[in-house]
Formats: structure tokens, sequence, C-alpha cells
């Protein structure tokens, strides 16, 4: 009698496994693990693609910085603290000479653009500059 029980449940779960019931839930089981991995997959890209962009960003940002850096250290150096007493304090060095020369009359001239409007579009460009710094024809 027990080696027909056994028998019996052996059937059976050989029923179960070969049953269409079976391969639909094991399909959609596989269905799901196979959807969550595909998931997980172009989530990794993903954040491996924000990764390689960040590292870019930060490169860019230390190369900014570093180039910061080089003019705060040249505003900080003793060169540019006496170009800046020399240009805006008038003074000088020892042993320096400066001449000091004054305009006795403004040279310069509010040029009008509409000089330089489409009256003189067939003038070359090098021509119009001349004639807006210079004022000449």
């Amino acid at each position: 009698m027990g080696d027909m029980k056994e028998r019996v449940q052996h059937t059976a779960i050989l029923r179960f496994f070969s049953s269409r019931l079976f391969f639909v839930v094991a399909g959609v089981l596989i269905l799901f693990i196979v959807i969550a991995d595909a998931k997980a997959i172009l989530r990794r890209k993903q954040v491996s693609q924000e990764i390689t962009q960040l590292k870019s960003e930060i490169a860019q940002l230390e190369k900014s910085q570093e180039g910061f850096n080089n003019v705060l250290e040249y505003l900080q150096s003793e060169e540019f603290i006496k170009q800046e007493a020399k240009i805006k304090f008038g003074m000088r060095n020892e042993g320096e000479r400066v001449i000091v020369l004054h305009d006795t009359q403004d040279t310069r001239r509010a040029v009008d653009t509409s000089e330089l409007e489409p009256q003189n579009a067939n003038i070359s460009n090098p021509r119009k500059w001349m004639i807006y710094f210079f004022g000449t024809n």
C-alpha cells in the first residue's frame, strides 16, 4: 500500500510538471526575471554613463580651478602689486624716471554710426575700420 501511494504521488508530481499550468507559470516567472534583469542592466549602463560624464566634468572643473588659482597667484604677486601701483597711483621704482604728457586738446572724435550704414555697403571692411578710427575716406 505504501508503494502504491508513492507511485501515485510520483505520478501526480510528474503530471504537474508536464502540465500546461506549470509551463505557463514557469514562463511568466522567467519573463519577470528577464525583464527585471534587463532593467537592471539598462540602469547599470545609465549609471556608468553618468559616472563618465561626471568624471569629465570634474576634470574640466579642476582645470578651470587651476587656471583661477594661477590668476589668483598672479594677482597676489609682488609684480602685479607694483604694476597696479604704477598705473593707478603713479608710483615708480627707485631710479626710474616718469614722463607725464598732458593732452592739450581732446583728439578723440565721436563717430556717427550712420556713416557706416548701408550707403557705404560697397566699401570694404578694412576701409570701414579706417573711417571709424581715423574719420578719413
